[in-house]
């Protein structure tokens, strides 16, 4: 009797500790639960109640505002075994650890490229579609990530949140920073070359090099200076070698170069009348020509004080103060400024006259002399006299024939 008393007490008690259970465990449910309606009400309603004290930043979840935090503190307690490498949070270490497997699950569909994860395929979709979500509100501009539109707008802002902890300097984006340390580190980085150009063969290291590098090949210019209407292919291989500012000073419609003959006046004419825009195959090198419309020269030299347009300008002048020389003939030692200056130098020992007159066939060693020759042909006589409206062929005369009022 006592037996069958006893057995039942015993199969009773899993069910009171389960019960027990039950009652302990529903608290921590019944907060779970609150806390996922919470999170997506606040996709309808747009709230975001936690809110980071040291940026102002705001999450509609406590477990994001978290990992955001260790962005100031520095904390990465999420470790690849691999290669050492630390995480602030655990998903980008599992995103991170694809890169050890070598295996690329999501491929674009129209292109074939393949990416570690999800997220990378979605933006780049968008360059297939031509969609560019992220607006900025100040100028107008678009991009294809969120995080590209926050560099951006520092621009407008001035914000610079990256600091060099050696000198001081301040960086708008955590990538520049990071090449910037190098110079204080003397690292020099070693990336392998992944992108190459069908054409020659050439590698590069960012996608962003051999597109530009592409337009070599294709003739393209995509970027076009509307203030000069300098044309794209003819005009540009006439004037290309020279200095931009004297293209723009050949094009003034106060154009004051006089002509003593009818043809070489119409020929003249071309160079006002053909002209249409200019084109640049690379962003960088049409903010540099627009210089020479709005006149900055933001590199200034420390020693004298004279500005340049650009810092390849600069360097240039400076060498004119250090007395540096670096190019020089190995037949004669002569050393020279300009690596132009030696090429043409060089052509004294090879005897080489590469600027031929399509009129009479003398050759010239310079460009320039040829130029000047080629008035003997044509008449042309640019260089006036403001006192006595005598024409010359060459400025030196000029100069010497002001002499005379003088």
């Amino acid at each position: 009797m006592w037996q069958t008393i006893l057995s039942q007490e015993l199969s009773s008690e899993p069910q009171k500790n389960s019960h027990w259970r039950e009652s302990t465990a529903a608290p921590q449910k019944n907060s779970h639960w609150r806390e996922t309606i919470l999170l997506h009400e606040g996709i309808h309603t747009g709230k975001k109640p936690y809110c980071c004290l040291e940026c102002g930043k705001q999450f509609s979840c406590a477990t994001t505002l978290q990992s955001h935090k260790r962005i100031h503190t520095g904390e990465k307690p999420y470790c690849c075994l691999e290669c050492g490498k630390q995480f602030c949070n655990r998903g980008t270490l599992q995103s991170h650890k694809i890169i050890h497997i070598g295996e690329k699950p999501y491929s674009c569909l129209a292109c074939g490229q393949q990416f570690y994860d999800k997220s990378s395929l979605r933006i780049h979709k968008r360059i297939h579609a031509g969609e560019k979500p992220y607006c900025c509100s100040e100028c107008g501009k678009r991009f294809l990530r969120i995080a590209s539109l926050e560099t951006h707008t520092r621009i407008h802002t001035g914000e610079k949140p990256f600091c060099c902890l050696e000198c001081g300097k301040q960086f708008r984006s955590k990538s520049n920073l990071q090449s910037h340390s190098r110079v204080h580190t003397g690292e020099k980085l070693e990336r392998k070359k992944r992108y190459c150009c069908s054409a020659c063969g050439k590698q590069f290291r960012d996608r962003s090099d051999l597109q530009s590098h592409t337009r070599i090949h294709t003739g393209e210019k995509p970027f076009s200076c509307w203030e000069c209407e300098l044309s794209s292919k003819t005009q540009w291989r006439e004037f290309g070698k020279k200095s931009h500012s004297a293209v723009h000073y050949r094009r003034l419609r106060r154009c004051s170069v006089i002509h003593t003959g009818e043809r070489d006046l119409q020929r003249h004419k071309r160079n006002h009348t053909e002209l249409n825009h200019i084109n640049f195959s690379q962003k960088a090198a049409l903010q540099v020509h627009q210089r020479s419309h709005t006149g900055e020269k933001p590199y200034c030299c420390s020693e004298c004080g004279k500005k340049f347009s650009t810092k390849g300008a600069l360097q240039l002048h400076q060498r004119i103060h250090t007395g540096e020389k670096p190019y020089c003939c190995s037949e004669c030692r002569k050393c020279f400024l300009l690596k132009t200056s030696l090429q043409i130098h060089q052509r004294i020992h090879t005897g080489e006259k590469p600027y031929r007159c399509s009129e009479c066939g003398k050759c010239f060693l310079l460009k320039t002399s040829l130029q000047i020759h080629q008035r003997i042909h044509t008449g042309e006589k640019p260089y006036h006299c403001s006192e006595c409206g005598k024409c010359f062929s060459q400025a030196g005369n000029l100069s010497t024939h002001r002499k005379i009022h003088t």
